[in-house]
């Protein structure tokens, strides 16, 4: 899409962004995410700030730079406005919440949550991020709905080198499955409808997360590793049998 392109869509665009224009705060704040918008849409293979501000014909790199790096907004409500739009465009009882990781390469040690780690994006260990995202799809459509970044361990038992990229001291260590579950909740507070929750071996390998599943009472479909064991039938609980006479009652079962 070129700018061109982009100018002819600014009234639509403007629609779009309206009910959201207020959680950036200040007003050079909302121009900066309008601007921001502009440059995702316009593509390219390297979305990054150079570029996106080139895009939108009128963006100062630096200014933009900090608004993304430094910018104080209102996260937690945008992401919360998005949910509730998306309920209005595609809510359906029906729908799927889709869960993947993606990989996002980089040459530098300073990023958060960099690290030589398993991209499934690049297929193989690499220097990248990960982000853990949750999509919903639905017969009307499909969008993404939340998302997590993963800050490995080398991260989050690295204090000084979190406090020096802006980490808050309260972030702890958290698996992928362990933030997928917390998006998943987090959509049904706020009353986003679905049936099932779909997702790779990550998730699908995971008992704790299967188990958060079942207990919110929602339908899955996940991949297994190879050596992923599972009963075929319900399995016969019996006390274990004691090896002495000496001791109390059996207080395991197997």
């Amino acid at each position: 899409m070129d700018a061109k392109a982009i100018r002819s869509l600014m009234p639509e665009l403007g629609e779009f962004l309206s009910r959201y224009a207020p959680l950036f705060g200040r007003d050079e704040n909302q121009l900066h995410a309008m601007t921001i918008m502009q440059g995702l849409l316009a593509g390219g293979e390297r979305r990054n700030v150079e570029n996106m501000a080139e895009a939108a014909e009128g963006g100062v790199v630096r200014t933009l730079q900090k608004f993304i790096a430094q910018g104080v907004w209102k996260d937690a409500a945008v992401l919360s406005e998005l949910r509730m739009h998306v309920v209005e465009l595609l809510g359906d009882d029906d729908a799927v919440m889709i869960l993947d990781e993606t990989g996002f390469p980089k040459k530098g040690v300073k990023s958060v949550g960099v690290a030589r780690q398993y991209s499934g994006t690049l297929g193989r260990i690499d220097n990248c991020q990960i982000g853990v995202f949750l999509n919903y799809c639905s017969r009307h459509g499909h969008t993404l709905l939340d998302r997590r970044l993963f800050l490995p361990e080398s991260w989050t038992q690295d204090r000084d080198r979190c406090a020096a990229a802006g980490v808050p001291a309260s972030v702890m260590f958290r698996t992928k499955p362990a933030l997928a579950g917390e998006m998943v909740e987090q959509a049904l507070r706020e009353g986003v409808p679905f049936r099932w929750v779909a997702g790779d071996s990550v998730y699908g390998s995971n008992p704790t997360f299967l188990q958060t599943l079942r207990l919110l009472e929602k339908w899955y479909v996940m991949d297994l590793t190879s050596s992923t064991r599972a009963w075929t039938s319900a399995p016969v609980i019996r006390p274990v049998g004691r090896t002495t006479r000496l001791g109390g009652r059996p207080t395991q079962n197997q």
